[in-house]
C-alpha cells in the first residue's frame, strides 16, 4: 500500500496516525548570494548561546553539537507558519538584512529520508523550502551576535566536513535544483 503524508488520529488506511518514529522536520533554507555570483552562498557557525532555541528552534545541545562546522541560514517553521514567512523571517530576523535590501524566490520544497535504522519505520524525514535570495553586490552582510562567523563561501570548495547538521548534503541537494528555482519576486 502506498503511504501518503497524512498525519491526522482518525487518518485514512493509507495515512500515518503519528508522527514518524524518528521524526519529522519542516525548514526553509536561503541561498543567499549576491547579483552576479552565483559561486558563492552565505554560511555561518552558530555561536554557542541559547538565542538560536528562540530563534530557529534548536535547544542548546544541538547548537553545541553543531557550532563547529558551516550550516545555511534556515529555520524549523513556527506552528502555523507559511514557508515564505519562514524564509523571510530568516533573512530579516536571523541574518538581519533589512526589508528591501533583498530579493527572495518563491519556495522550492525538496524531502529527504534519512535512514537512521533498518527498520524503515524509524526514518526521520525532512521537508525543506529552499529559496534564492540576491543582494547587491556592494550590500555588506553583519555578522549578528548569535554567530561565530557569518560569510560567502563557495560550497564546492568546501570539504563535508567542514559542515555541521548535514549541510552538505544540503548544499548538494540545492546544487542541482538551484536553477530551476525561480528567479526573486518577492521582497
Amino acid at each position: 500500500m502506498t503511504r501518503f503524508l497524512w498525519l491526522k488520529p482518525d487518518a485514512p488506511p493509507s495515512g500515518f496516525r503519528e508522527v514518524p518514529k524518528a521524526g519529522m522536520c519542516l525548514s526553509s533554507f536561503t541561498f543567499v548570494m549576491k547579483e552576479g555570483n552565483r559561486s558563492e552562498i552565505l554560511l555561518g557557525k552558530y555561536k554557542n548561546v541559547s538565542t538560536w532555541e528562540r530563534l530557529t528552534g534548536l535547544d542548546p545541545e544541538r547548537v553545541k553539537r553543531h557550532s563547529a562546522g558551516l550550516t545555511i541560514p534556515g529555520s524549523h517553521l513556527k506552528f502555523g507558519e507559511d514557508p515564505r514567512s519562514t524564509g523571510k523571517r530568516v533573512i530579516e530576523e536571523i541574518i538581519q538584512i533589512p526589508v528591501g535590501n533583498y530579493k527572495i524566490s518563491e519556495p522550492w520544497a525538496e524531502t529527504e529520508r534519512w535512514d537512521l535504522d533498518p527498520d524503515p519505520d524509524n526514518d526521520h524525514w525532512d521537508v525543506s523550502f529552499y529559496f534564492n535570495v540576491f543582494l547587491n553586490k556592494e550590500d555588506f552582510v553583519k555578522t549578528p551576535e548569535w554567530y561565530e562567523i557569518l560569510g560567502f563561501y563557495d560550497p564546492l570548495e568546501l570539504n563535508p566536513s567542514q559542515y555541521a547538521r548535514r549541510h552538505e548534503d544540503v548544499i548538494k541537494r540545492w546544487s542541482s535544483v538551484k536553477d530551476k528555482i525561480d528567479r526573486p519576486t518577492m521582497s
